[in-house]
């Protein structure tokens, strides 16, 4: 039988679907990590039933323009018993992933975990994540992509031993330069992409 499926952005739907209730019988909302609940009302409205699947261990949206009722007349943030209110700590504006937690008791059979891991080709990039935030529970396929020659491990460690002096950290660049000017002459023919993230 043939299922009709749409695809549409929350901003999408808001424009372009009539405003009725229980238009659709199920509406699905992934990243919701990622989305404020104000974001989701539209498509929520036209729900009968919702999914909304998240992970709470990634950042929550950003929101620049947002503007908190719990800063002071200093512009200080209001805290609560020594806490950051979790609803100001999202700029202000609760995320639904959180909404959609509270909403559901602990004991709730409507709660369901993701426990495979299938984004990572090798399972050192995620060994990490996986004991730190997810209690060791994630299934993670065992890689058999081959390292590029570039890369003896997944993972290599080098500590530079540079320091800044006024925001520059220059054995640190030049160590990185020497990287990637080494991995572009193995692959003269394909270069491969390169993402470098200084922090």
């Amino acid at each position: 039988s043939v299922v009709p499926l749409l695809l549409v952005s929350p901003e999408t739907a808001s424009s372009m679907l009539p405003l009725k209730a229980g238009l659709f019988d199920v509406v699905v909302i992934d990243e919701a990590s990622q989305m404020f609940v104000a974001e989701a009302l539209p498509m929520l409205f036209r729900a009968k039933h919702a999914v909304i699947a998240g992970d709470r261990q990634q950042m929550p949206p950003a929101d620049f323009f947002a503007y908190s009722d719990a800063e002071d007349e200093d512009g200080n943030e209001e805290e609560i018993d020594g806490e950051l209110d979790p609803l100001v700590a999202a700029s202000g504006v609760y995320r639904l992933l959180d909404a959609s937690d509270n909403a559901l008791p602990a004991a709730s059979q409507s709660r369901l975990s993701l426990l495979v891991h299938y984004r990572s080709e090798r399972k050192e990039l995620i060994d990490f994540s996986n004991h730190a935030f997810y209690d060791g529970k994630l299934i993670i396929p065992a890689g058999n992509a081959a390292l590029p020659p570039f890369m003896q491990t997944a993972i290599e460690f080098e500590n530079v031993g540079g320091q800044f002096k006024s925001g520059v950290n220059e054995l640190e660049c030049q160590r990185i330069v020497e990287i990637l000017r080494n991995i572009w002459l193995v692959r003269e023919t394909l270069r491969p992409t390169v993402g470098v993230i200084v922090a």
